[in-house]
């Protein structure tokens, strides 16, 4: 299972749109507040799957630990 990811960048079709008639300074402002949208999305997005994976290592750690356990509880 994978999540979606953001794209960090903007196609230069993206970017240029001479119909919308914006300077060079606003379409460069717009392109920087939507790239910091866009880090933003993929930094609460790398901070689920780190918890995620965290989760699956404590879980590798944890296994050996109750299979012990448990196969001590068997041969008693």
């Amino acid at each position: 299972m994978t999540k979606e990811a953001q794209v960090l960048h903007n196609e230069p079709k993206n970017i240029h749109r001479p119909e919308l008639t914006l300077s060079e300074d606003a379409a460069l402002t717009f392109e920087i507040e939507n790239l910091q949208l866009r880090v933003e999305a993929t930094k609460k997005r790398n901070a689920n799957v780190a918890l995620w994976l965290d989760r699956c290592r404590c879980g590798v750690i944890a296994t050996p630990v109750w299979f012990a356990a448990a196969a001590s509880v068997a041969c008693q």
